[in-house]
């Protein structure tokens, strides 16, 4: 059984109160005679090779830091890639099943904030659209900001693939049962620093907030 991610020590902002994978990363609470729905985080693009299980990996780390239980559906099946780095939260699913398609449709809210990413980590570029053709491609969606993921050491980046594991226990020098591993001190300290910087980019567009407000 793969360990849960460990929390890494970094200068931060004051974390924010509380009051969270497509890939998606639902937010449970639990609280007495209170009845609360989820926060769903949907990450998902028209092609592959963007990031998308990257931001979900990262987004799982964040919301694991700030102490937010959260678990995952997969839908790159029957691979499950996102599965593979965090086993215990995440469920692959085929959305070509109606039994898989509810256990997500079941769990969308109607109030939804949409964040435009752009992913730096494989050096992927991007071009500006016209007006009309923006326009279009976003016509039914109102979104709530940009994101900006900045992209990790080509070589910080597969030896954390190899490892198998979260980015925080890859930072931690823990291997995939929780064991003490061999990582390379420097490209520990470039993973901790983009994860600290991708966390900077949540907290920025205020991350915690949103998924609080779904949970009241």
């Amino acid at each position: 059984m793969a360990k849960k991610p460990v929390k890494i020590t970094r200068t931060a902002p004051a974390k924010r109160e509380p009051e969270g994978r497509a890939q998606k990363a639902e937010a449970p609470v639990s609280a007495s005679n209170v009845a609360v729905r989820p926060a769903v985080i949907v990450v998902g693009a028209d092609k592959g090779g963007v990031g998308k299980t990257t931001i979900a990996r990262a987004i799982l780390d964040f919301l694991s830091l700030n102490d937010i239980h959260a678990r995952a559906f997969d839908t790159e099946t029957p691979r499950g890639t996102l599965h593979r780095f965090h086993p215990d939260e995440t469920m692959i699913v085929d959305l070509t099943e109606p039994a898989d398609q509810m256990k997500i449709i079941d769990t969308y809210v109607a109030d939804a904030n949409y964040f435009m990413v752009k992913s730096h980590v494989n050096d992927t570029t991007f071009f500006e659209w016209d007006p009309q053709t923006h326009e279009k491609y976003f016509e039914d969606v109102v979104t709530s900001g940009e994101i900006t993921i900045p992209k990790l050491s080509e070589l910080a980046y597969e030896q954390v693939e190899l490892s198998g594991t979260p980015f925080s226990t890859f930072i931690a020098n823990q291997d995939a049962q929780g064991q003490p591993a061999e990582h390379s001190f420097v490209l520990r300290g470039y993973v901790r620093t983009w994860l600290a910087r991708v966390a900077d980019e949540f907290e920025r567009v205020g991350l915690l907030e949103i998924v609080g407000d779904k949970r009241r």
